[in-house]
Formats: structure tokens, C-alpha cells, sequence
């Protein structure tokens, strides 16, 4: 603790006046802004919206991608076991007709 406490007094001791000056002061000119900055601002959100747009579509289009390759590969699965499903239903319905 007594370290750290001679440590802090010597860096304040030797540290300019001027520097400690600067630092209390704040900017005031980044406070205004004018129309042209207003404009750039605009037109730098307009950009992000727009980039932000076109990466939302080309992800929702590699999705519409992807679900339709799914699609397209399991339909020829689905149209068997939908098959195999009636072909048990047949002879479930046979066997109770006939077992009857």
C-alpha cells in the first residue's frame, strides 16, 4: 500500500502541469454539428442499412437454397415410405376383414 501510495506521488510529481491542464479540458468544437456532418452521417446510415439489407437477403436466399436441395432429395423418400405406410394400412385392413 505505501508503495503504490510513493508510486502515485511520483508520477503526479513529476508529470508537467500542463499536461494535467489538458486533460480537464473538453473539446467543445466535436459538440456542434453542422448540416454538412449531418448529411454525411445520413448518408454513412443509409450505407450500413443498405449493407445490412443485402446481407439479410443473400442470407435468406442461401437458405431458400439450401430448403429447397432438402426438398428435392427427400421427396423421393418421403414418396416411399408414404407408400410403404398405405401398403400396411392395406394389409392391416385385409387381415381385420378377413380375420372377422
Amino acid at each position: 500500500m505505501i508503495r503504490a501510495t510513493v508510486l502515485l506521488v511520483t508520477v503526479l510529481a513529476l508529470t508537467p502541469a500542463t499536461v494535467l491542464a489538458q486533460q480537464e479540458k473538453q473539446p467543445t468544437h466535436y459538440l456542434t454539428v453542422t448540416s454538412g456532418q449531418k448529411l454525411d452521417s445520413e448518408k454513412l446510415l443509409r450505407i450500413r442499412l443498405n449493407q445490412a439489407i443485402q446481407k439479410f437477403n443473400t442470407e435468406v436466399e442461401q437458405a431458400l437454397r439450401e430448403t429447397q436441395e432438402i426438398k428435392q432429395f427427400s421427396t423421393p423418400y418421403l414418396v416411399e415410405f408414404q407408400r410403404r405406410n398405405q401398403d400396411i394400412q392395406r394389409r392391416r385392413d385385409f387381415i381385420r376383414t378377413s380375420g372377422i
